[in-house]
């Protein structure tokens, strides 16, 4: 009975067959357009349909203008507090001093002194002036001090008293004394030479008298001998001229060597007292790093504890944190690995997602790339610069304080591919790489 039932159905009726071996043709073409259809819609969807990569990093967020942090670089006590907490104050200003031999209003005083100190001849006065009526007490800067001192006198002493100068005015007025005599001695001879002319003419003519015998011997001897002695002077004044104008050269000589002996020692002087005040400046800038606490920057003052007079500090201790004052810029470095980083350029936007405030919470930053290092860093890793159009403002408008360091991680949202490229790439890959 089953063999039987298995043959009845495993064998169709002629009927059937009939049907089932003349498919109708408009079914076959109906179903050949649908699945065109189908596969034209995959592609037109996948043409239009893109999406960015996400390209993950790590991330530090600090302020343009950090907070500033002010550590004791000596142990000892306070022994001056010079500004209250959140007093606002300037750049460079004084906070507190740290316990040291030195006197610090005495110190201070004195580098408001140099501060202002020209290295002329009034300012060396000056200087001289302000330090001889004042007893400073400076420690370790004494020995410095007084060297600045003594280099200033020395400097002052050269220029009061001026002996190269006094001496070259002397030489001087000897040169103007010699022109005026050899102004002198050039009209003795043009006299002289006009007294050689005459004396010459009547030589001659009492040569030729004497050839005709009007004049006796004596007489012509006479004549001759004097213009012999008119010769002998003209040539001693001659003689004497030249000897005075090579006289003349030799004290302009003397006027040029005293002249650069003047500026060697002017040069001297100013250079000893510029290492001096050089070596006063280091030694105080080097108190100041060590004993006197300085806010570098513009903002209020935050005191990092109860601190009070004679209170003991330690080396390394943060006592002030100053924070900036008006509007700071936030602005993000973050490491982009190198894989993928060749698709991070400038604009894309970025959503930062910082650990103290988790986004489920706070939401995340939004940001932008402005810029991408040339080079990796050592483990590879590239430098994104990140920054913040909307500030510190979450996409659920929380603002983040503003304060130290934030860290977290970045996604930055690089451009937008088709997915019909992404679909296409590995196959065109693939080709390539066989073909």
């Amino acid at each position: 009975m089953n063999k039987h039932n298995t043959k009845k159905y495993a064998m169709p009726s002629e009927q059937v067959q009939e049907v089932m071996s003349n498919v109708p043709g408009g079914l076959i073409r109906w179903g050949i357009s649908l699945i065109t259809i189908i596969i034209l819609l995959v592609l037109v969807g996948a043409w239009f349909f893109k999406y960015p990569d996400i390209i993950r990093s790590e991330i530090t967020i600090n302020m343009e203008q950090s907070p500033a942090v002010i550590k004791a670089r000596s142990t000892g006590k306070i022994v001056a507090l010079l500004v209250t907490n959140q007093a606002v104050v300037e750049a460079n200003t004084a906070l507190a001093v740290i316990e040291n031999p030195a006197v610090y209003t005495d110190v201070l005083w004195l580098d408001t002194c140099l501060s202002k100190m020209h290295l002329t001849e009034a300012g060396v006065k000056q200087s001289i002036a302000s330090f001889s009526d004042t007893l400073l007490r400076l420690g370790a800067l004494q020995e410095p001090f007084s060297n600045y001192i003594v280099a200033l006198e020395d400097y002052q002493r050269y220029q009061t008293i001026e002996y190269h100068k006094r001496k070259i005015q002397l030489k001087e007025d000897q040169i103007k004394a010699r022109k005026l005599h050899l102004l002198e001695m050039m009209e003795q001879r043009r006299l002289l030479k006009a007294q050689l002319s005459n004396a010459e003419a009547v030589y001659r003519r009492d040569s030729a008298l004497f050839a005709k015998g009007v004049v006796s011997e004596e007489a012509l001897e006479t004549s001759k001998n004097n213009r012999l002695k008119v010769l002998q002077s003209l040539s001693a004044l001659n003689a004497t001229i030249k000897e005075s104008e090579v006289e003349t050269t030799q004290i302009q000589d003397n006027i040029l060597d005293l002249d650069q002996d003047d500026r060697e020692q002017e040069s001297h002087y100013s250079q000893a007292l510029r290492r001096a005040h050089q070596q006063l400046r280091a030694q105080l800038k080097a108190w100041q790093q060590a004993y006197l606490l300085v806010s570098p920057i513009k903002g209020t003052v935050n005191l990092m504890g109860n601190w009070s007079l004679n209170q003991n500090v330690i080396e390394g201790e943060t006592v002030f944190t100053i924070m900036p004052s008006g509007l700071s810029t936030p602005i993000g470095k973050a490491l982009v690995p190198t894989t993928g980083s060749g698709k991070v350029i400038p604009g894309q936007w970025v959503q930062v997602h910082l650990n103290n405030y988790p986004d489920k919470e706070f939401g995340f930053i939004k940001g932008m790339v402005r810029s991408l290092s040339d080079v990796p860093l050592k483990d590879g890793q590239y430098v994104a610069e990140i920054v913040f159009p909307d500030g510190l403002t979450t996409n659920y408008s929380y603002t983040i304080p503003a304060q130290g360091t934030l860290s977290g991680y970045a996604d930055i949202i690089t451009e937008d591919v088709r997915l019909l490229k992404r679909i296409v790439m590995p196959v065109t890959r693939l080709v390539k790489k066989h073909y």
